[in-house]
């Protein structure tokens, strides 16, 4: 994509480029302080900073990429790996072609993500709960990217090699690795009271968002997943959960959201106990290797998904002891929340504008050769 946002590619005229390069770098910042925004306030209906819950959680997600960068340990990191559509340089204008490229960078998980960086910043949005500060802590992200475009000056066809090479250098990934360490020394040191109700809080609060994420993983790809169940051999039981399965599973988070975490971990507690008995009879049906479905459709060993129903059972025994009142109730937007939801508002402007543009782009006779 950075090879197209050239003086060349704008009729060689800098000024043309400079133009471009600046769409692009506004587009990029202001798309990602309103998804950070979101974040923040996705964090706030959810309850955050949950007492004294926020800074273990942190600290976790923080320590385990520094040791990603450091060392390759695994590390989830959501990404689409997939390139913004080529077409839209040729069907939109210059400049509008380099904002939209800039908004779609702007989101990061949208595309490719190689650092483990952008989770960590990603999961201090949501923590804090606030979504201005969300909002202050993702544009800087949006800016770095889009403003990588000027690299593209020298219009060296070899410019995307040398990014590629650049960002996989050694020394990117300790600073990478030195920058989320620093978040967990500042959660850490920052650190308030952590009791036992705030444990059982936390716990309710990560199944709500393991099967937030399974169910839409299922409700994504829906073709991938009956293949998964297809291929477990469960018949008339593997009909039920195909239809049964995210519906159920989306329970949970909506459970703890309405402040009942004592229910969400009762409800996680019966779906891994049904999913741990359609893992032991898809093994007797179809072999030690299996596609779990909850958050991909690779194949591996049976026994990986039933350890992880055992931790996950074990997390909602704690969080069982949540009180009901644990979730916090969503509040009303306060004056510190208009630049967020000016955000937000853009934002979405622009990606219901785009949505347009592509179904009107897809039905003309030009793209329909």
């Amino acid at each position: 994509m950075v090879e197209t946002i050239t003086p060349m590619v704008h009729g060689g005229s800098r000024a043309r480029w400079a133009g471009a390069v600046a769409f692009h770098t506004v587009a990029a910042t202001v798309v990602a302080g309103a998804f950070g925004g979101a974040l923040g306030a996705v964090g706030r209906v959810a309850g955050a900073p949950w007492g004294g819950a926020w800074w273990p959680v942190l600290t976790l997600v923080a320590a385990a990429a520094a040791s990603h960068e450091l060392v390759a340990t695994p590390f989830p990191i959501p990404q689409l790996r997939r390139q913004v559509p080529n077409w839209w340089r040729t069907f939109f204008g210059p400049y509008v072609a380099a904002a939209l490229y800039g908004g779609a960078l702007g989101v990061g998980f949208l595309t490719f993500v190689t650092r483990a960086t952008l989770v960590v910043v990603a999961s201090a949005a949501v923590a804090s709960g606030e979504p201005l500060l969300g909002g202050f802590v993702m544009a800087p992200f949006g800016f770095a990217r889009g403003i990588g475009a000027v690299a593209a000056g020298a219009a060296d066809p070899q410019i995307v090699g040398r990014l590629a090479r650049v960002g996989s250098a050694r020394w990117v990934a300790v600073v990478n690795a030195v920058a989320v360490a620093f978040v967990a020394v500042a959660a850490v040191g920052s650190r308030p009271a952590f009791g036992v109700g705030d444990a059982a809080h936390l716990a309710a609060g990560l199944l709500a968002a393991v099967f937030a994420w399974s169910a839409a993983w299922k409700l994504v790809r829906p073709s991938a997943w009956r293949r998964v169940v297809a291929s477990h051999r469960l018949g008339a039981v593997g009909d039920a959960a195909a239809i049964g399965a995210p519906a159920v599973e989306v329970a949970v988070p909506v459970l703890y959201l309405v402040g009942r975490p004592d229910l969400a971990a009762a409800g996680a507690a019966s779906i891994l106990l049904a999913g741990t008995a359609a893992v032991i009879l898809a093994r007797i049906r179809s072999g030690p290797r299996l596609a779990c479905g909850c958050f991909g459709d690779d194949a591996r060993d049976f026994r990986v998904p039933l350890a992880r129903n055992a931790v996950l059972a074990a997390v909602a025994v704690l969080a069982w002891t949540a009180p009901a009142t644990a979730a916090g109730a969503p509040t009303l937007p306060g004056r510190s929340d208009a630049l967020p939801i000016a955000f937000v508002v853009v934002g979405g402007f622009v990606a219901v504008w785009t949505i347009g543009s592509v179904r009107r782009a897809l039905r003309s006779p030009g793209m329909a050769r």
